[in-house]
């Protein structure tokens, strides 16, 4: 499919598919063991044959065109430079049908309700440590065990958000790798992937009867509205953050926006009178609903973590006076420990009397003799991990370690066994990805959604996916080159249009709303406004000084242009070019100082700077501007000449005109919007 260039060739249609290859040792979403494709995805990979190498080409570049435009990114976790990376999503959907879902939907609830009576007797009566099911150590021995939490009376829904981290193994049954209890991320990723690859693909969105994302979220409103205690007609739910510095940031921007709540972080509530309150501009105005994407112990740095900056001081004891109601519950994140797979099918057996719907990963816990004997003898087939989750900690896969380590690693297992487990390696079904060339089998998992409702849990049909070309890749950043997928469930017949987006026809209800702005995002958008006026007074003022060192009819002199540089530096007191205007300058000394102003990223004052900063002040108040406002200040960049960048000189100043009157064209229009 690739000729010496690297670019891509034509070749027949009908063969495009034909030449997908999967892997023999792993279930295939498209691919069927004997040949041929199943049956949901024929229509797909016959329109995939129709589009050929050119055309999936093209659909990949426009979802990435559409990314970039919409400003998707993520963070790097831990990363104190270049935080946000551009999110990497594959154009092709992972299709499924209605049928094939409905038993892993069913699996999701019966998981969702016995996690949160799990939660409700930890944090209550604990009868599952009086009756042996799970041992001391999995409470005692847990850091996200919250002591100031354990109440005589727990609240009856725990878990109002659930996710689970779903693989397909070989035989193509679905395994739980792992939950996330806290604030679970991935599902304003998903719905983002849906929007764009339905944009890039929609003919077969429409044809193909895929069941909406939007249902699932109107749950989410709706319960998190009916768990206000006071003004429960028009309550006040706000959407906790822990700020630009967190790796799901653009999720929380995103989830604020589509849900319609107020996007917060710690500094921006208080506890008066034991009831949470928002800061805003016209006072202090009391929240309801807390829908929290902060940890457990980070929510109040008063009764859990001194250490937090991202908490409010007292929501616990608010929390235990019932003024206000966290989703999730405060010490959810118990169950996202690892250990907890080992004790789950026992748990289910006690509390519902059955066996799981879907099944755990094979789990073994060092603390139990029995299962530290099983380690001991095949540690060689087994992942290790820490019993409870914990970054620093390493993971480790007993196959590719050496006689040495493996002997090291059996040494600290056996001088701490209850902080170990052991899993089996599942490796995950492969569906095809776009790499640029053809299509290669990569492994995937699946992020499945849960919400509680008054009927019990409904499941998001679909998720988000995550592809990688080998499985464990899987569990690292998104930085390791994985890409995430849009996933399909595929009803019968045709299904109902349901949004949260509102339609392009429907009339905008003028309200004046400042009073309820928090005062930390004024205070942004004050500064983010000053930032964009400056960067245009700064474009035109180099423009000016570009226009008469590049002019043929009547060069300026070197006395006008000291004292327009010299203007440049007026904001301080001190020139921060570097440049002694007082002294004589030659001609080149000028032009390498506008060089520098133009394009020196860490030029302080210039204008790569001053873009920079307005561009950082735009991502924490996205929420508060439009979406036309953020892909203005999203575009600002100057780029130094492609030429002149490649030959590593400052010569032709001349070539900077142009982008810089494309970037005042963005800037005037980013005026106009505000207008």
């Amino acid at each position: 499919m690739n000729d010496p260039t690297g670019t891509v060739s034509s070749q027949p249609a009908g063969e495009f598919t034909s030449r997908y290859r999967p892997p023999i040792n792993a279930f295939d979403e498209m691919a069927k063991a004997g040949g041929g494709v199943r049956p949901a995805w024929s229509q797909l990979a016959q329109r995939l044959n129709e589009f050929g190498a050119t055309g999936v080409s093209q659909r990949s570049e426009q979802a990435r065109r559409l990314l970039r435009e919409n400003g998707v990114t993520y963070n790097v976790y831990g990363a104190s430079q270049d935080l946000e990376r551009p999110w990497e999503l594959d154009p092709l959907p992972v299709l499924m049908p209605l049928a094939e879902w409905r038993p892993v939907a069913d699996g999701l609830t019966q998981r969702a309700q016995l996690l949160n009576l799990l939660l409700t007797d930890l944090y209550g009566k604990q009868t599952l440590l009086r009756s042996g099911v799970l041992p001391p150590n999995f409470l005692f021995e847990h850091p996200g065990f919250l002591l100031p939490c354990v109440t005589s009376e727990p609240p009856p829904t725990f878990l109002q958000w659930y996710a689970a981290q779903l693989a397909r193994s070989a035989n193509g049954t679905w395994t739980v790798l792992g939950d996330r209890s806290q604030g679970p991320s991935g599902a304003g990723y998903a719905v983002e992937n849906r929007i764009i690859v339905s944009r890039t693909l929609p003919q077969d969105f429409q044809s193909l009867n895929v069941v909406r994302l939007a249902a699932y979220f109107i749950s989410l409103r709706n319960t998190l509205a009916s768990m206000a205690r006071k003004h429960q007609d028009n309550p006040r739910v706000v959407l906790l953050s822990p700020g630009p510095t967190s790796s799901r940031y653009f999720e929380d921007v995103y989830l604020a926006r589509y849900l319609g709540y107020s996007l917060v972080e710690g500094g921006d509530l208080t506890v008066r009178a034991e009831g949470v309150c928002l800061k805003t501009l016209g006072g202090l105005l009391p929240v309801d609903v807390i829908l929290r994407r902060v940890a457990d112990s980070d929510c109040d740095p008063l009764e859990l973590n001194p250490n937090s900056t991202c908490g409010i001081p007292g929501l616990v004891q608010a929390v235990r006076n019932g003024h206000v109601v966290v989703a999730n519950a405060l010490g959810s994140g118990i169950l996202e420990a690892p250990i907890l797979q080992a004790f789950l099918p026992a748990i289910c057996r006690h509390f519902l009397r059955q066996d799981l719907l879907l099944d755990s990963v094979p789990t073994w816990w060092c603390g139990q003799p029995e299962h530290l004997a099983y380690v001991e003898s095949r540690i060689n087939q087994l992942i290790i991990r820490p019993a409870f989750r914990h970054r620093k900690v390493p993971t480790y896969a007993g196959w590719k370690l050496s006689s040495d380590e493996t002997a090291q690693l059996l040494t600290k297992i056996r001088a701490r066994p209850s902080q170990f487990v052991a899993q089996e390696q599942v490796l995950g079904s492969t569906a095809p990805v776009w790499t640029g060339t053809d299509l290669q089998p990569w492994h995937i998992t699946l992020r499945a959604f849960a919400v509680s409702t008054d009927k019990g849990y409904q499941v998001m049909p679909g998720g988000l996916s995550r592809a990688a070309p080998r499985s464990e890749m899987l569990t690292e950043s998104m930085a390791a080159g994985q890409r995430s997928k849009d996933v399909w469930i595929l009803a019968d017949g045709p299904v109902e249009t349901v949004s949260l987006l509102r339609p392009t026809s429907t009339a905008l209800e003028l309200r004046r709303t400042g009073n309820d702005l928090p005062s930390r995002a004024a205070d942004h958008l004050y500064w983010l406004g000053r930032l964009v006026e400056r960067t245009e007074a700064l474009v035109r003022h180099v423009r000016s000084i570009v226009a008469r060192m590049t002019s043929e009819l009547q060069p300026a002199g070197l006395a006008e242009l000291r004292l327009l540089m010299r203007a440049l530096d007026s904001p301080s007191d001190a020139p921060t070019s570097g440049v002694q205007y007082d002294e004589p300058l030659t001609w080149s000394e000028l032009r390498d100082a506008v060089w520098s102003f133009l394009f020196k990223p860490r030029r302080t004052g210039g204008l790569v700077e001053t873009m920079m900063a307005a561009n950082r002040t735009a991502s924490i108040v996205r929420d508060r501007i439009s979406v036309d406002g953020w892909r203005i200040v999203n575009q600002l960049e100057l780029r130094p000449p492609a030429a002149t960048e490649s030959s590593g000189g400052s010569s032709d100043l001349g070539e900077a005109l142009m982008p810089m009157y494309q970037l005042l064209t963005l800037l005037c229009a980013f005026s106009g919007l505000c207008t």
